[in-house]
């Protein structure tokens, strides 16, 4: 934790850049890999067609955009459903999300299908009437899943172990964002970064863009990388990324992520993750809309067990309230 702080400040950008390039597909495969070894965390895991079909329609709109698609996506009929796909991608997640409730307790589908419309119906007034809810949904995918959920499996896993250790680094996470606030940054230092390469590449991340309007760090519609505001902010962005991917690799013996990994299925994924570096070094718009498609699949196959999570610290919290009152 603290050398992926330690290396944002340095390098925000670049850091940022080189990590979901590089981590971020590994991590990507793997963590999709050992969620079907443990049947996603769901009472039933054909269910996680309902999960393939929520990726599709939230990551095709912005894949659309590949090469390979160029010769529909400008039809009129297309181009329409695609906007009409983008408008609900908000409700589509919030409703999958909500559905994880169910998908971790119930079985039956008289259960499940009358939980299904429950959650479509709370993920549609959440967005009609929550103030918030389209800043909640940008978040969900990116700050929310790589720093919320990333925290709350942390105090999850440290409330089984009781781990010491756990307990500091959950304090240090929770403190990062005032440490990076705290730090004196003069913008002068990152322009070796490179501007209009940064820029070009800000512009593929929707929601480095939307943090940028909401923290004042825009002219005329373009990200300014080169304030103290917006390094800040990307410092923060950096440091949260890296850590999340570099969590999870050093989660191994805990995690238990490769005890069930074949040599085939090894294979795959290192085939795989070659495959995807190397798109992304050689055109990183392109590479990075593969990855985009990748990630959705992997943040949206983990809203179980982030239900799950939040299940266990919810059940211990409780537990240890009944024990005071008793």
């Amino acid at each position: 934790m603290l050398a992926s702080l330690v290396v944002a400040v340095i390098v925000p950008f670049r850091l940022f850049f080189l990590v979901y390039a590089v981590l971020g597909p590994i991590h990507y495969l793997t963590e999709i890999n050992w969620l079907r070894e443990r049947n996603y965390f769901m009472k039933d895991k054909r269910w996680i067609w309902f999960y393939a079909l929520v990726t599709a329609a939230v990551a095709f709109p912005t894949m659309s955009f590949l090469p390979v698609f160029s010769h529909i996506r400008d039809l009129p009929v297309v181009n329409h459903l695609l906007y009409q796909v983008k408008s609900y991608d908000d409700i589509i997640l919030f409703t999958a999300f909500f559905f994880a409730i169910g998908l971790i307790h119930f079985r039956k589908l008289s259960h499940l299908i009358p939980f299904l419309i429950v959650s479509l119906i709370l993920g549609k007034l959440i967005t009609e009437y929550l103030v918030f809810a389209f800043i909640i949904g940008i978040f969900l995918p990116t700050i929310i899943h790589v720093y919320i959920f990333t925290m709350l499996f942390m105090i999850a896993g440290t409330i089984k172990s009781k781990s010491k250790l756990g307990v500091a680094s959950i304090v240090l996470l929770v403190l990062t964002p005032l440490i990076i606030l705290a730090i004196p940054i003069d913008p002068a230092d990152y322009l070796r970064t490179g501007t209009e390469e940064i820029m070009s590449t800000v512009r593929n991340f929707e929601f480095i863009q939307f943090l940028g309007e909401y923290f004042n760090v825009m002219q005329n519609k373009q990200f300014i990388p080169l304030t103290a505001g917006a390094v800040k902010l990307q410092i923060f962005i950096a440091f949260t990324y890296t850590y999340h991917y570099l969590n999870w690799f050093s989660k191994t013996s805990l995690i238990g992520w490769y005890q069930n990994v074949s040599k085939t299925q090894l294979s795959v994924i290192l085939l795989m993750w070659a495959g995807l570096v190397g798109l992304t070094m050689y055109d990183y718009g392109v590479g990075y809309t593969v990855l985009f498609g990748v990630a959705i699949l992997h943040i949206v196959f983990e809203f179980p067990l982030n239900v799950a999570s939040i299940k266990d610290i919810g059940g211990y919290l409780i537990g240890r309230g009944r024990l005071s009152s008793g």
